[in-house]
């Protein structure tokens, strides 16, 4: 009896397998922009080294695809608020698992969870009062997101499609640390907040050979979030993410 168990165990998974399919999808994207949000105005310094990657698996008789992706990407940011101006440097690295509904080249929903980090460094700013802010760092873990996206794709050689995507913190944290130029150094402090981020992609991809598509997007993001630290008042923060990227999708296995 266990062998017959056995045997048919593996079978099974043979057949998992033999009807599976994955995708591998990697791609690379040049980053720059111009941002205006409520009272600052926001430049960002070009970057073309910021990749993003994923694999899903897939049975094709099935609507239901599960997924992981990374991304990463730095930028250097100019600013002008409304009472100051400098600038920082900021390194992203973001991570997703999530469930897809739909084929991954057709009309999808896409829902998971995403846990976003950012690590911000050589902050320097300074105020219309006079202080001048140097050597600031901050570090932003959000580690508790609910994420929702919707790809509307349609075509099938070439294919025209957008993503609208939505992700909600929670108990996000979040601490910094800075030296008061002629004044009191190591000011620090720490926060836990819920932000909000909100993203949205056009595509067009080409199918180069069976299973292969080419693809060129657009990616727009602003993550948001506001809240109270452990030692005062704080201002409300904001990252924003404009990028072009070329990548590669490809599939294997199934029918």
């Amino acid at each position: 009896m266990k062998k017959i168990l056995s045997v048919l165990a593996v079978s099974v998974g043979m057949v998992a397998v033999a009807s599976a399919e994955v995708i591998v999808d990697v791609s690379d994207a040049f980053t720059a922009g111009k941002f205006t949000y409520e009272d600052t105005t926001v430049k960002v310094k070009s970057s073309a080294a910021n990749p993003r990657g994923s694999l899903e698996y897939r049975f094709n008789d099935t609507p239901f695809a599960i997924g992981v992706e990374y991304a990463s990407s730095k930028n250097d940011f100019e600013g002008e608020y409304e009472d100051s101006d400098g600038d920082l440097t900021m390194e992203r690295a973001e991570y997703a698992a999530y469930v897809r509904i739909g084929k991954r080249d057709s009309v999808n929903l896409r829902l998971g969870y995403r846990n976003f980090e950012y690590d911000i460094t050589d902050g320097d700013i300074r105020q219309s009062s006079g202080e001048h802010d140097i050597h600031g760092i901050a570090n932003g873990k959000m580690t508790t997101g609910i994420d929702a996206e919707l790809n509307l794709l349609f075509g099938e050689k070439v294919t025209f499609g957008v993503g609208i995507g939505y992700t909600f913190f929670t108990g996000a944290e979040y601490t910094w640390q800075y030296d008061i130029e002629n004044g009191p150094q190591n000011q620090a402090g720490s926060a836990e907040l819920d932000a909000h981020s909100l993203r949205i992609r056009p595509e067009i991809s080409f199918e180069t050979m069976e299973n292969l598509r080419i693809y060129l997007n657009v990616m727009l993001a602003a993550t948001a979030w506001e809240g109270t630290p452990d030692n005062g008042k704080d201002y409300p923060g904001f990252d924003v993410y404009s990028a072009a990227a070329v990548g590669l999708r490809y599939s294997f296995g199934g029918k």
